[in-house]
């Protein structure tokens, strides 16, 4: 009988993989895998969307892992970089599109996966109306009812908990039909698993990704890989700040008074006071007053 990880296990196991900030695509895609493979255990790993936290993939190794902390002294985050085996396959866009935005699709690939992997994809929906927005968003993630004049509104996205699919039906089915791909829609829960908000200020974009933290305390990330990597205070509660040639991108956990998320920001502000930008992105989403 096949068993499954608990929450707190399933997400301490979040990957992020790569993607394009240039790239205008808001197609988000969160992915699941689910690891069938008799008679052991199934083991579930659970990847954020891409167009979401859109990971830096070069760079060098310099730390194993960082760590960061509150002014308390306590842990806030364990960041990791990943292997290639906890990353999610890339899948043709053609079984995307066998979805609408809401809903979820889980694949079964035999090729090149000894460990019988299932990816489970939910897509986002995509909003380029900010009240529309914040009124799906409801109470699920802190967001100001109005942004101030320096920020444009470009789009956000929404994305739903997907349901487990029949894992046994997918393997069989593929054994049964010469070890095809094999697919099927599974439902999704009203649980939101995470949104997207990009936003513009003069010449750079901002793509702020929220995503609940209450049961995690460790992300991995090719980040930790970059070029030039640094940890800045913000609100009381260190964030991970790594810089490329023509990106930065952060990872920050609010304290708990502020709701206890995880934030990703990645932009196309690599100037010297894309920190102090950052801070007051970020400060604008937990101070609501």
């Amino acid at each position: 009988m096949s068993t499954v990880q608990t929450l707190e296990q399933q997400i301490a196991n979040i990957n992020m993989p790569e993607t394009d900030i240039h790239d205008k695509v808001m197609e988000s895609i969160s992915s699941t895998q689910l690891q069938k493979k008799h008679p052991v255990n199934t083991k579930l790993l659970i990847a954020a969307s891409i167009s979401i936290l859109l990971i830096l993939g070069s760079g060098f190794a310099s730390f194993q892992y960082i760590i960061l902390y509150n002014d308390k002294g306590e842990q806030t985050l364990n960041i990791q970089p990943y292997s290639s085996t906890e990353k999610s396959p890339d899948y043709p866009k053609q079984y995307l599109d066998l979805i609408a935005e809401g809903e979820a699709i889980a694949i079964y690939d035999p090729n090149n996966n000894d460990n019988k992997l299932i990816t489970v994809s939910s897509k986002a929906k995509t909003y380029n109306d900010w009240n529309t927005f914040i009124n799906d968003v409801e109470n699920s993630y802190p967001i100001p009812t109005t942004l101030p004049d320096s920020y444009t509104f470009i789009s956000g996205t929404i994305a739903y908990a997907a349901k487990f699919p029949d894992t046994d039906k997918l393997i069989q089915e593929s054994v049964d039909n010469g070890h095809i791909i094999t697919y099927e829609k599974v439902d999704t829960y009203d649980k939101i698993a995470h949104i997207t908000i990009t936003l513009t200020k003069q010449d750079h974009q901002y793509i702020v990704s929220m995503n609940e933290g209450q049961t995690t305390d460790t992300l991995f990330t090719d980040h930790i890989n970059s070029p030039k990597v640094q940890k800045i205070n913000i609100n009381g509660v260190e964030a991970f700040v790594a810089t490329k040639a023509s990106e930065t991108n952060v990872i920050w956990r609010s304290s708990k008074e502020d709701g206890d998320n995880i934030y990703s920001i990645s932009t196309t502000n690599t100037s010297s006071d894309v920190n102090e930008e950052i801070k007051a992105i970020l400060l604008m989403f937990i101070q609501l007053d």
